[in-house]
C-alpha cells in the first residue's frame, strides 16, 4: 500500500531487529516493538535480519533498531532503497547528539531511546521515554529487613563499576547481601578476553569477592534472563545499584528492568544515567541509605512517564508529522521538568602560563571536573602578572577566586594584591604539610585548599579537599610478560634506579618502562637532572632478560593515562625522607586500574593503609601484582570526580555562608524494606 496524505486504510509497517542475540540491543529493540506493537491506529509486522533473512515484502514504512556493530553487514544502500519511509531507533547518543554512532542522511526519522535528546533544529530527532516493561504482579514490600540486599548486574564490559556498588556497601552497611548477575554476551565476551587474559566476567567475580569485607557476602550467577525473570531478580532485592563510570555513548539499559520491578534505585553521577538523574540525586550525593529511604517516589515517577503508552503515543506522533495517520493528542513530556535551576554562583581559577608543569596541570584538571558541578560555574585564566589578574576579575565578576598557586611558578601575586578584592580568595597549598597546615595564616587567602585527606585541621584556616582520579577505561590488553612503569619528572630522589634495582632482582624477563619528561622550570633540556638519571638506570641492567625503554617527550593527559595503561604494574618508589605534599602520579595510576606499588615516602602517605599493602617495603613487585587492584577500589568511589566536585561544592557553601545540603541532611537510621519471596 502507498500512503498519500491521509488514508483509509492503517498504515503497515516493519520492525527490523538483529538476529536474536545476547546483547542489550537486541533485548531494547524487542522491548520497544512490544510497545509498540499495542497501537491501533497502524500495523507492525516483526522481523530479524541478517545477511540471508531480508524483508522482502512492500510496507509503507519500515522502523530498524540499527547500530553499527550488530547490523555492520548491512548495506545502508540497501536501506535507501527500500520504500516507504525509514525510521530507526538510536541507543547510542551523546548528549543533543543521536548521530555520534548513527548515519545522519540514512533515515527519514531517528527515534533517540533518550528522554533528555533535544534536538530543535532537527525535526528528523524525536526523544522517546524508555520502552518499560508492565507486570503489575510483583510482589509488595511489606516488612524490614535487617540484612539489605543490593542488586546490580549488567554484561561484563568496562566500566560497570561492580566492584565500586561493593566498596560503597562496605562503607555504609555492617551486613549485607549483594547480588550481582553477568551474563554472557554474545559481542563482548571475546572482545574483553584480552584485558586480563582470562574470562572478563570471571576477573570481575574474583575482585567484588576480594573487595568485600567480612558480613558482606557476594553471590554471582550468570544468568541470561528474559526480561520478566530479570524484573523479578530485580524485584526481589531490597535496593539495585548501578555505579557506572563507562566513557560510551548511550544510556545504560539495566536500569530499565530495575525501574519496573518498582523498588529503591541508586546511579552513579556517569552520563549513562542521565535519563534518571532528572528523577533522583545520584550516588554520592545521595548515599545508597538515603536512596533506601527517598527514591522510590522517583521510581513511580518515571514508571509513569515511561510506560508503554507513552512509548507508543510518542510513534504515533512520529507517524502523524509524517502524514500517515491522524493528528493524535500529544504524548506527555520525555523528560521530567525540574525546578527552576537558580543562577550558577561564579568561580574563578587562577592558574600561571607554564605547560609542562604540574601545579599548571593539576589546576586544568580540577577546573574541568568541577565545570559539571551544578551549584557554581568556574571558569579558568592564565595570568602572569596583576594586570592580567586585574582583567579577568573584572571581566569575569566572580563570587569567589581560587589562586592555584605556587611560589616559584607565580612569584608576582602578593597579600597586597589579592587583598585588593572584596571577594572570599583561596589559595592552594600544594606542597602542604602538617606543620605547614598548622602555621597557616590569613594574610595572603581567606582560606588554604589542601589536597591532602591525611590532614589534621588544627588551623581554622585550613580546608582540606579530596584527591581526583581522572576518567578513564583501560582497554589496553594485559602484558604477557611482566611490564612495570613509571613516570616524573627525573629528579635523582624519585627512585627511578631503586625500581630498575628491584625488578632486576626479582624478574628474568621484564621490561621496564621509564617516562622521564624535562620540567619546563627547573630542567628545561634535562641536562641537570633528567639525562643523567637516565643513563644511571641504563647502567644498571645486568641480566640479558630485562629490557629498559625510556622516554622524555611531554605526553597529554590522555597519552599519559594509555601509557601507564599499557602495563602489568605502575610503581612510584621515591626516596623515603621525602616529606612533601602529595604526589599526583598515584591519581594517574589510579585511573587506569592496573596494581600499583610505592614506597613508604611520606608523599604516598594517603595510600599507605591499603588492605594487602601495595608498600614495596612489604610486598613485592609479584606480590603487588597478584593482588591486583582489590586494594585500590576504596580509592575509586572516594576520590570520583563526583566526590570531588560534591567535596567543593561543600567548600565554597561553607565559605559563602551557604548550608549545605549533606550538613542539613536526617542522619537517622534508615528502615530497610523487604520484599516477600
Amino acid at each position: 500500500m502507498t500512503v498519500s496524505g491521509y488514508d483509509s486504510k492503517k498504515p503497515h509497517g516493519l520492525f527490523l531487529n538483529q538476529a536474536k542475540a545476547q546483547c542489550s540491543i537486541y533485548e531494547s529493540g524487542r522491548m520497544a516493538y512490544e510497545c509498540l506493537k499495542s497501537s491501533n491506529l497502524y500495523l507492525i509486522d516483526y522481523q530479524e535480519i541478517d545477511q540471508n533473512n531480508l524483508p522482502l515484502k512492500t510496507y509503507d514504512f519500515y522502523l530498524f533498531n540499527y547500530h553499527h556493530i550488530t547490523m555492520s553487514w548491512l548495506d545502508t544502500d540497501f536501506i535507501r532503497q527500500l520504500p516507504g519511509k525509514k525510521f530507526t531507533l538510536v541507543l547510542e547518543t551523546l548528549p543533543g547528539d543521536p548521530f555520534v554512532l548513527c548515519p545522519s542522511d540514512l533515515f527519514d526519522a531517528y527515534l533517540a531511546l533518550d528522554p533528555t535528546m533535544y534536538r530543535p533544529d532537527d525535526p528528523r530527532v524525536y526523544a522517546f521515554p524508555r520502552p518499560l516493561e508492565d507486570l503489575p504482579d510483583l510482589p509488595q514490600l511489606f516488612q524490614i529487613q535487617e540484612i539489605p540486599i543490593i542488586g546490580t548486574f549488567g554484561f561484563a564490559t568496562p566500566g560497570k563499576g561492580f566492584e565500586r556498588v561493593v566498596d560503597a556497601v562496605n562503607k555504609e552497611f555492617d551486613k549485607a547481601i549483594i547480588k550481582i548477575n553477568i551474563p554472557s554476551a554474545t559481542y563482548a565476551d571475546g572482545a574483553t578476553y584480552f584485558l586480563h587474559n582470562t574470562s572478563y566476567a570471571s576477573y570481575l567475580e574474583q575482585l567484588c569477592r576480594k573487595v568485600a569485607k567480612p558480613g558482606v557476602e557476594i553471590q554471582v550467577t550468570n544468568s541470561f534472563m528474559s526480561k520478566e525473570q530479570l524484573i523479578r531478580w530485580c524485584a526481589e532485592n531490597t535496593l539495585n545499584c548501578f555505579l557506572y563510570h563507562r566513557d560510551q555513548p548511550g544510556l545504560a539499559a539495566t536500569t530499565d528492568q530495575a525501574i519496573t520491578s518498582g523498588r529503591p534505585l541508586a546511579v552513579s553521577a556517569n552520563p549513562t544515567f542521565r535519563h534518571i538523574h532528572a528523577y533522583l540525586n545520584p550516588y554520592p550525593f545521595q548515599s545508597l541509605r538515603e536512596s533506601l529511604q527517598s527514591s522510590l517516589a522517583s521510581v513511580k515517577m518515571m514508571q509513569k512517564d515511561w510506560a508503554q503508552i507513552e512509548f507508543t503515543k510518542k510513534f504515533e506522533g512520529v507517524l502523524s508529522d509524517l502524514a500517515f495517520i491522524k493528528s493524535t493528542p500529544k504524548s506527555q513530556n520525555t523528560l521530567k521538568k525540574n525546578q527552576p535551576i537558580p543562577p550558577q554562583k561564579k568561580v574563578l581559577v587562577v592558574s600561571h602560563k607554564a605547560v609542562q608543569c604540574g601545579i599548571h596541570q593539576y589546576g586544568i584538571n580540577i577546573v574541568k571536573a568541577l565545570q559539571e558541578s551544578s551549584c557554581y560555574a568556574f571558569e579558568h585564566v592564565l595570568c602572569a602578572s596583576p594586570d592580567e589578574l586585574d582583567h579577568a576579575i573584572q571581566t569575569t565578576d566572580p563570587q569567589v577566586i581560587i589562586y592555584n598557586y605556587y611560589p616559584y611558578t607565580m612569584p608576582w601575586l602578593t597579600p597586597k594584591i589579592t587583598r585588593r578584592y572584596t571577594m572570599p580568595c583561596l589559595g592552594m597549598m600544594h606542597e602542604v604539610t602538617q606543620e605547614e597546615a598548622d602555621a597557616a595564616t590569613a594574610d595572603m587567602f581567606d582560606f588554604h585548599l589542601c589536597p591532602d585527606p591525611t590532614l589534621l585541621l588544627h588551623s581554622p584556616y585550613i580546608l582540606k579537599t579530596k584527591r581526583l582520579i581522572p576518567d578513564y577505561i583501560n582497554t589496553e590488553s594485559m602484558p604477557s610478560n611482566p611490564v612495570i612503569g613509571s613516570f616524573g619528572f627525573g629528579f635523582p630522589n624519585k627512585g627511578f634506579e631503586r625500581l630498575v634495582s628491584q625488578v632486576q632482582e626479582e624478574f628474568d624477563n621484564a621490561v621496564v618502562r621509564l617516562h622521564l619528561t624535562f620540567n619546563e622550570l627547573v630542567d628545561k633540556q634535562g641536562e641537570h637532572h633528567t639525562l643523567a638519571t637516565a643513563e644511571r638506570c641504563k647502567n644498571i641492567i645486568t641480566k640479558p632478560g630485562i629490557r629498559l625503554e625510556i622516554s622524555h617527550h611531554f605526553m597529554e593527559k590522555k597519552d599519559l593515562l594509555d601509557f601507564l595503561a599499557g602495563n602489568t604494574i605502575n610503581a612510584f618508589l621515591y626516596d623515603d625522607d621525602r616529606h612533601r605534599g602529595i604526589s599526583s602520579v598515584v591519581e594517574h595510576a589510579l585511573a587506569v586500574e592496573r596494581p600499583i606499588a610505592v614506597s613508604r615516602c611520606g608523599m604516598f602517605r594517603h595510600v599507605l593503609n591499603t588492605t594487602p599493602s601495595i608498600c614495596i617495603e612489604d610486598n613485592s613487585l609479584r606480590q603487588i601484582i597478584s593482588n591486583g587492584i582489590a586494594p585500590l577500589v576504596p580509592f575509586y568511589n572516594e576520590w570520583s570526580k563526583a566526590s570531588f566536585i560534591m567535596d567543593y561544592e561543600r567548600i565554597l557553601d561553607q565559605v559563602l555562608g551557604v548550608q549545605h545540603q549533606s550538613q542539613i541532611k536526617d542522619q537517622k537510621k534508615t528502615t530497610i524494606p523487604v520484599v516477600s519471596n
